[in-house]
């Protein structure tokens, strides 16, 4: 079964959200910008490293066992582990462009992202996935899981105003034949 992606809004519960983002504005964050060669894409945002300890073990369990219900469905054949998740905030003129998530060094199957702004908090930043002529546009809405292929092209648009927060990871797994 194919899918262009997943979304859910009942994973965490808003306090659980309100959680991560405060576990999130705790953290060292780095600028992510257009001079950034590392991940060979254009992006402006600020990204921390979500690493997985005593106070953020529950996240990384919920998104395993979310994305393996999902698995369940898709048959990707996924390994028994979620990439560290970023932290990432994107305010005015911040953007992520068109790319890829497969990964250099490892086959991502996966990609995940959790809306932790309320879409009331930013004009822009929306998630674009590319399947065909026009790009699907998933829930903006506070807490929404959002789940999709890791070969699917995808951006978050520029942001006008505001702030969005959201944690990203990705499944690994064998490579795709």
């Amino acid at each position: 079964m194919l899918i262009e992606y997943w979304e859910n809004n009942n994973i965490f519960s808003e306090e659980e959200i309100d959680e991560i983002v405060r576990i999130g504005s705790e953290l060292t964050t780095e600028f992510y910008n257009d001079e950034n060669e590392v991940i060979g894409f254009t992006r402006k945002c600020d990204v921390g490293w979500l690493n997985k300890d005593n106070n953020t073990t529950w996240i990384y369990e919920r998104i395993w066992n979310t994305a393996d219900y999902l698995n369940k469905l898709v048959g990707f054949n996924l390994a028994l582990e979620i990439s560290t998740p970023q932290y990432l905030t994107y305010n005015a003129d911040h953007y992520c462009d068109w790319h890829l998530d497969i990964g250099k060094n490892v086959s991502r199957k996966l990609s995940v992202i959790i809306q932790l702004s309320d879409d009331s908090e930013y004009i822009g930043g929306n998630l674009e996935l590319m399947t065909g002529p026009v790009p699907l546009v998933p829930s903006r809405e506070k807490g929404m899981v959002i789940i999709f292929p890791s070969y699917i092209l995808h951006r978050i648009t520029k942001i006008i105003h505001g702030t969005r927060r959201s944690l990203s990871t990705w499944i690994p797994g064998p490579d795709f034949l």
